[in-house]
């Protein structure tokens, strides 16, 4: 697995900064986030998630959401690596829904 260098999660940090702030310009009511999956790695998250929380970016930050123990029953086995089932995906959209405050 391939790990990014700081300069590279600063870099992207930027560059989400740059579409946050595309995206506002054209839909100024329109609020950014980024989520961290539950399927992402744990420790690049938590190395990511700062860096774009110091460019003003609000962070959803799920990569520790699931419990280990039960991310199994919630994985589609396709190729080499998992993909979220619907039970993972509605587990996530509850989240969402509650973290963004949306009814």
């Amino acid at each position: 697995f391939y790990s990014p260098t700081e300069q590279e999660l600063e870099l992207v940090a930027a560059f989400m900064r740059n579409l946050k702030n595309e995206v506002q310009k054209n839909l100024p009511n329109t609020q950014f986030s980024v989520v961290m999956h539950p399927l992402a790695d744990q420790e690049l998250a938590h190395a990511f998630v700062p860096k774009l929380k110091s460019k003003q970016i609000n962070v959803l930050d799920y990569s520790d959401l699931i419990p280990e123990n039960e991310k199994e029953s919630m994985l589609l086995p396709i190729g080499q690596f998992p993909h979220p089932n619907a039970k993972m995906n509605a587990y996530i959209a509850k989240k969402l829904i509650q973290d963004l405050g949306i009814n």
